[in-house]
């Protein structure tokens, strides 16, 4: 989604840094597959590290939507994506704090563009927003 808004003038990355938020998100990716991979999680309640992982995709994800203009519908598809993984892989209690989690991360994102001027809605539009996407996660809880 990043290299799209990048390459229709929508990032507001530079080349450089585009690449090095890339390289750190694969990165990311890539410790969990060494872990998963290697046995070392074996031991763990949820050895796939399920949580873990929809933690990291979530965080990127609503980092790649602040530094975007493109439609954050797009993003909300990733979102929601990201969601069927856990709801019913994760316990209860864990998809409640990833629920929570979520709720605030992008309640936290969309403060942040209404005060750095990235929004291109209102702080009403904004609100309600975050409004139904946190209604929908409690519904999927």
């Amino acid at each position: 989604m990043q290299v799209y808004a990048f390459f229709t003038g929508r990032s507001v990355l530079s080349g450089e840094a585009l690449v090095i938020i890339l390289l750190l998100f694969s990165a990311g990716c890539a410790v969990f597959v060494f872990l998963i991979s290697s046995g070392k999680t074996i031991h763990l309640r949820d050895g796939s590290l399920t949580l873990q992982q929809m933690v990291w995709a979530t965080s990127s994800t609503i980092l790649f939507m602040g530094l975007s203009s493109i439609p954050d519908e797009l993003y909300y598809f990733l979102l929601f994506t990201i969601l069927g993984f856990g709801v019913f892989r994760l316990a209860p209690a864990d998809f409640y704090r990833f629920a929570l989690f979520s709720s605030l991360a992008v309640g936290f994102q969309k403060v942040l563009v209404l005060l750095l001027g990235y929004s291109t809605a209102g702080l009403l539009d904004e609100f309600f927003v975050w409004l139904m996407f946190s209604a929908s996660m409690l519904i999927l809880a």
